[in-house]
């Protein structure tokens, strides 16, 4: 893209003193006894930043910092002292909105007054008065004098008219905090609109939320000075947390006999105050963390180089039939392992193999832990003799009751374990990460802040932290509802916590597309810092589940570029596709009107899930809709952006409107899956698992609608509950990527005392656990996000 504006090494000096009130008489007299004192100081002091075309920076700082002073050089008010400025394009300027206005005019007068000192010629103002007089909403007001509004409406006015510029770059100072917190947000929008068009613009505001909406780029300045410069995100963190007393600007005085301070700093003085106590406590959380993970890995590792042996299956007494056998919780069947079967007749249906003749059966099984043959077993069985490494071993199948899907039978371990090799594979993981961790920890005491997150807002984090807990829960109790009788109390249990977990994914696109579709995104943008924020922790982790599965075929980690490993990082390599095409949706959305974006998602997720669900009811495959794009992510994306541009509607609702949305939706997916279970005669968890069914659309618009609708009052929170939902929300993507993963190496952690109820015990118990694992899940992604260069992972 071509440089709209470019500021190289721009400095502004002032000089203050009385040398404007004496004559030159005076002047001279003072000259020549060495009375004449003036004092000069840089108010902006070796600036520099480059913006291409339809950039939008934001200017932040404190009182004082120069913010003013540069804008006025870049509207060409005002010379710079060192350096220069390259503007391409017409520049335009809504600088002190309040002055050029005479109060004995009327309102009306007024109007036309202000039009021609910014240019307007009086043909064009008698066009556009309606459009300026109901925009600033006045219309009662416009044969009242002037001098009789209050500042508000003054101001009011003065944006109304300057916002009917077209320029190609604008610059705007404090001016979208004018009037009440409704018209904020009208001239918001109007500013969304001018640069929607393509303006460059320049924003100063004190508001950070404001910045981190609507900029791209945030230009720090401190005292003069430029202390960063970069995109949006970290940077209003950092300087935020910088007001707050956790970061702090080095300043030194070179000249102290000046009168004025000169304060000189830059981005390199941007320090984190460092706390050994902390450092340890992440490192010893991390090390921990990477020494239980490489357990895990080791363990998995060595069972999958024990050897397979042959199983020798005689049967005594007929009638025997052979299920399968289990090893280290894996099942094995018949038709994937057997190797001799004469005499004996597979039934492909039940996938079991039945003997016909008193012949023996060869099974090959690897070597393992907690080995079980499974047998069908009634009092109208027979009896078996199974051959083992040696050992013989009778199994009286007649003894037991009748049991539907066969009972399993005690086989000797044969796996050779290498607990003390694991362990110590373990402490060195342990001693490289905290060692790492620490010295990281210890070199970002003095780095610049140049890192990447996204904007804060409680309402958008409440709603995160929500949907990762129950992400948690969801893959805690999902094997049940899959595994349990349809008829049974657990199953009903089962499938009301996971109905109640589906309104999570669907929830995560949602917010997504809420903050990124607010204003239009550069491909530069999208390529260079959107996609790789999440597609290196994707690889990353990627990584981690492969090497945790043991699944060690170099083209395992070839796939993981463009296809998930794991089931439930389906999501992640979704929304790198939707970021991958951000900067054509977000023209597009911006460009298109409300009642177009309702029909775009209505014509990409509404219209096709509806035909699906119906098909699923009907127990008929419908094909897709040739007219209808089915594309359900990207449709509750679309969703998400266009729930946050109508959130000022949702405030009309009470809680009992959102609840009885959620219950409708939640009623929905269970009575929809109780359905079709019953008519598949088996579990069937379409309508939880398809993001696009009514019902998961119903509860996710249901709590995201109510988090936009309690919004402000969000904000008023206790701090410290505040502080917490902001941690879990900024660490989100973390505990998404790691909670499987911890779920995965907690049960192969040797240590019985604590038994973790994961997809086992009752709902209480998956409840409790699935809190645990969230926790854990949270410290650890939370320890990872403070130390650099592993933040990029967590």
């Amino acid at each position: 893209m071509s440089i709209a504006l470019k500021a190289e090494n721009v400095s502004i000096r002032y000089i203050t003193g009385d040398f404007k009130d004496i004559g030159i008489k005076e002047y001279v007299v003072r000259k020549l006894t060495n009375n004449y004192h003036v004092n000069k100081f840089m108010a902006v002091d070796g600036v520099s930043f480059e913006l291409e075309s339809g950039d939008m920076l934001g200017i932040i700082g404190t009182n004082g910092a120069g913010k003013s002073t540069l804008l006025k050089a870049v509207a060409g008010i005002m010379e710079p002292t060192h350096g220069k400025i390259t503007a391409n394009g017409e520049v335009a300027a809504l600088l002190e909105l309040g002055s050029g206005f005479d109060g004995d005019l009327t309102v009306k007068e007024n109007a036309y007054l202000r039009g021609a000192m910014l240019g307007y010629t009086k043909e064009f103002m008698d066009e556009t008065y309606d459009q300026i007089i109901d925009f600033a909403e006045l219309r009662e007001f416009e044969d009242r004098p002037f001098k009789q509004l209050s500042s508000g409406m003054k101001s009011r006015l003065a944006f109304s008219i300057a916002s009917l510029v077209k320029p190609d770059i604008l610059i705007l100072d404090e001016v979208l905090s004018v009037g009440d917190g409704a018209f904020q947000e009208k001239s918001a929008k109007k500013m969304r609109e001018i640069i929607s068009q393509g303006a460059t613009t320049i924003l100063v505001s004190h508001s950070l939320s404001q910045i981190r909406e609507l900029c791209n780029k945030v230009l720090w300045l401190d005292h003069g000075k430029q202390v960063a410069f970069g995109e949006t995100q970290e940077i209003c963190d950092v300087y935020e947390q910088y007001l707050n007393g956790e970061y702090t600007i080095e300043r030194t005085t070179p000249n102290a006999t000046m009168e004025g301070s000169h304060i000189s700093c830059s981005a390199s003085h941007v320090t984190k105050n460092f706390s050994l106590p902390k450092a340890v406590i992440i490192a010893a959380v991390l090390g921990l963390f990477a020494a239980t993970v490489t357990y895990t890995i080791s363990e998995n590792l060595a069972r999958t180089r024990n050897v397979e042996e042959i199983i020798a299956i005689h049967p005594q007494e007929l009638p025997v039939t052979y299920r399968g056998a289990s090893i280290n919780g894996e099942w094995y069947s018949p038709s994937d392992t057997v190797v001799q079967s004469d005499g004996w007749e597979m039934d492909w249906d039940e996938v079991t193999i039945t003997a016909k003749e008193k012949t023996t059966l060869e099974v090959k099984l690897p070597k393992g832990s907690n080995r079980t043959v499974t047998f069908n077993a009634d009092q109208n069985q027979g009896n078996v003799l199974v051959e083992v490494n040696g050992q013989s071993i009778d199994y009286d199948l007649s003894s037991a009751e009748n049991v539907p899907l066969g009972l399993p039978y005690d086989l000797p371990d044969t796996e050779s374990k290498n607990i003390t090799g694991n362990i110590s594979w373990s402490v060195l993981a342990f001693i490289g990460i905290f060692v790492l961790t620490i010295l990281l920890q210890r070199i970002d005491r003095q780095e610049e802040k140049q890192v990447n997150l996204h904007e804060r807002e409680v309402w958008g984090d409440v709603v995160r932290a929500v949907c990762c807990f129950t992400i948690v829960l969801l893959h805690n109790t999902c094997n049940v509802f899959y595994g349990a009788d349809i008829t049974s109390d657990m199953w009903f249990s089962t499938l009301f916590v996971n109905s109640l977990t589906a309104f999570a994914v669907p929830c995560f696109y949602m917010i997504s597309g809420a903050y990124l579709l607010r204003k239009d995104c550069a491909v530069r943008t999208a390529l260079l810092h959107r996609v790789p924020k999440i597609y290196i922790p994707l690889i990353f982790w990627s990584c981690l589940y492969i090497l945790t599965d043991a699944q060690m075929e170099p083209i395992q980690f070839l796939k993981m570029f463009y296809v998930q490993q794991t089931s439930h990082l389906w999501f992640v390599y979704s929304m790198v596709g939707i970021y991958i095409l951000l900067p054509v949706l977000s023209k597009m959305y911006l460009c298109l009107d409300e009642k177009m974006k309702v029909y775009l998602v209505a014509l990409l997720l509404l219209i096709p899930s509806l035909w699906h669900n119906l098909g699923v009811i009907a127990g008929v495959n419908l094909p897709n809709l040739h007219f209808a794009m089915f594309w359900p992510d990207l449709g509750l994306f679309f969703l998400g952006a266009l729930l946050w541009d109508m959130r000022s509607n949702f405030q009309k609702f009470k809680w009992k409107f959102y609840a009885l949305l959620f219950s409708t939706g939640l009623l929905i997916d269970m009575g929809m899956t109780a359905y079709i279970s019953a008519q598949n005669g088996a579990p069937n968890s379409t309508f939880i698992s398809c993001i696009g069914s009514f019902g998961n659309l119903f509860m996710a618009v249901a709590i995201l609608g109510g988090a936009l609708a309690w919004k402000s009052k969000l904000k008023n929170i206790p701090k410290r509950m505040k502080n917490w939902i902001l941690r879990i929300g900024k660490t989100s993507m973390g505990i998404y990527f790691s909670h499987v993963l911890v779920m995965m190496c907690m049960s192969k952690l040797p240590i019985v005392s604590v038994m973790l109820k994961n997809n086992t015990g009752t709902e209480a118990e998956m409840f409790i656990s699935a809190a645990i694992y969230f926790l854990i899940s949270f410290v650890i992604s939370y320890c990872g996000h403070q130390v650099p260069v592993m933040k990029k992972v967590f």
